[in-house]
């Protein structure tokens, strides 16, 4: 009964590993791994380096939680050892803390290690106690759900910790996105200045305040020509392309199931078990 009242789910972003559970979620489906396959990344990254004296850090969420007791799992079963783990907690009231005890037991366990699963937000509050408190030369390991946020990278003297390294999607070609982003961008600002400079990031930036689109964007890049069209070109689309494929397996399901390629559709309902067994028998796309 279930199969044919809940709506067929394309998640581009949830890699809970309950999820996979076809009994307790038959209706779902996914374009980002789930998150056995990070964690088995980190490990393999942990086991390439060497790097057998660790601590592993969550956040206090049923992310952070579940992240964290499976690295610590899948590290200890190929003989890494796990010095210490903490778990930040939910208010940053309570966290500021929790925070420096575990740096401090990271420091008095002379680990150089971190792996964090964590929200961004957890993050940003962990590494800001960290920078506060001059820790450097470690290496810390990031999920995927907070490897490439900005609102880390741009935490001042954040390059001071040490080396950071994380997990991150794929990313993916998407025909005339780029155009479709340009002229939606133009849309909403249309003063935009076509010719802007902008520097490399290893230098300082230049202040781009005087720009409407920066304001939007609030990133200087390299661009081999001036403009926003250069800037496109930069952008790394990841969870875009999780979206975009979503979107494209869903609208290819609907096509084979209404028939489409004739031309006219059938013009019957579909039902959202009859697209999921399409999408399950059929669902790599070499045009996408």
């Amino acid at each position: 009964m279930t199969d044919c009242i809940f709506p067929l789910q394309i998640s581009y972003g949830a890699s809970s590993e309950e999820l996979s559970d076809k009994t307790e979620y038959p209706n779902f489906m996914r374009t980002i791994p789930n998150d056995e396959n990070q964690i088995e990344a980190i490990v393999l990254l942990i086991q390439k380096f060497r790097w057998n004296w660790i601590t592993v850090i969550g956040s206090s969420s049923d992310y952070g939680e579940t992240g964290k007791r499976k690295v610590i799992l899948s590290a200890t079963a190929v003989g890494i050892c796990v010095a210490s783990y903490g778990t930040i907690p939910q208010h940053e009231s309570e966290s500021k803390q929790e925070i420096i005890n575990i740096i401090n037991t990271i420091t008095a366990n002379n680990v150089n290690v971190v792996v964090m699963f964590a929200d961004v937000q957890h993050a940003e509050h962990f590494f800001q106690v960290v920078v506060a408190m001059n820790i450097t030369g470690k290496v810390w390991i990031l999920s995927e759900a907070i490897s490439i946020k900005r609102r880390l990278s741009e935490i001042p003297n954040i390059k001071r910790i040490g080396t950071i390294l994380g997990i991150a999607v794929m990313q993916g070609h998407m025909p005339g996105y780029n155009e479709f982003v340009l002229r939606d961008i133009i849309t909403l600002n249309s003063s935009i200045n076509q010719s802007i400079n902008y520097t490399d990031p290893q230098e300082e930036r230049r202040d781009c305040t005087d720009n409407i689109f920066m304001a939007t964007y609030n990133q200087c890049v390299p661009c081999k020509t001036d403009g926003v069209k250069s800037l496109l070109e930069y952008s790394e689309w990841r969870i875009e392309f999780n979206v975009y494929s979503a979107v494209y397996a869903a609208a290819h399901g609907l096509h084979q199931l209404l028939q489409c390629d004739s031309g006219n559709c059938k013009k019957e309902g579909a039902l959202p078990w009859q697209v999921r067994k399409l999408l399950n028998t059929n669902s790599n796309f070499s045009n996408i």
